[in-house]
């Protein structure tokens, strides 16, 4: 059965899919962020505000594609504790949050996400990596949402 966030997340999808389906060409492009802990059964206390994707190791064309969204979008789609690695865009009060990760290889073995009608379908970042991007930066917002993960969780 579908849900809200699922609903909420395809309608995201939907809504960059131009995007999305010409960054994808690679097949290296990851959800992440508090969706990939929903799509993993993570009870997370309230639906995600955006949709977080990955793209590890970006081809040329890739970083082409998003410097050029980068120059049209840009004022309102800057991300201080990311830089230039990340990029957001907003359209018809949809996010699309996208990270570049160049250091580290995509995953293997990754959740597969198929939505209802298999017209979107998508790697799911892991748990771990999940936590371990929220560690890294740093935020004290991820830390609280860490906690209150844990609490809604795995202290019963």
């Amino acid at each position: 059965m579908k849900t809200t966030v699922t609903k909420k997340m395809d309608a995201t999808v939907l809504q960059f899919n131009h995007i999305l389906s010409k960054l994808n060409n690679s097949k290296n492009l990851v959800i992440g962020g508090t969706h990939a802990l929903y799509l993993h059964g993570i009870n997370l206390g309230k639906d995600p505000d955006d949709l977080d994707i990955i793209i590890y190791k970006p081809t040329k064309e890739q970083l082409e594609i998003l410097a050029i969204l980068r120059e049209v979008s840009e004022g309102d789609c800057a991300d201080s504790s990311h830089g230039n690695r990340s990029l957001k865009l907003k359209k018809n009060g949809k996010c699309l949050d996208i990270l570049l990760e160049d250091k580290a290889s995509m995953p293997e073995g990754l959740l597969q996400y198929v939505n209802e009608t298999g017209t979107i379908t998508g790697n799911v970042q892991s748990v771990q990596g999940v936590i371990d991007a929220k560690a890294s930066y740093g935020r004290s917002k991820d830390h609280l949402d860490m906690i209150k993960w844990k609490n809604l969780n795995f202290n019963t």
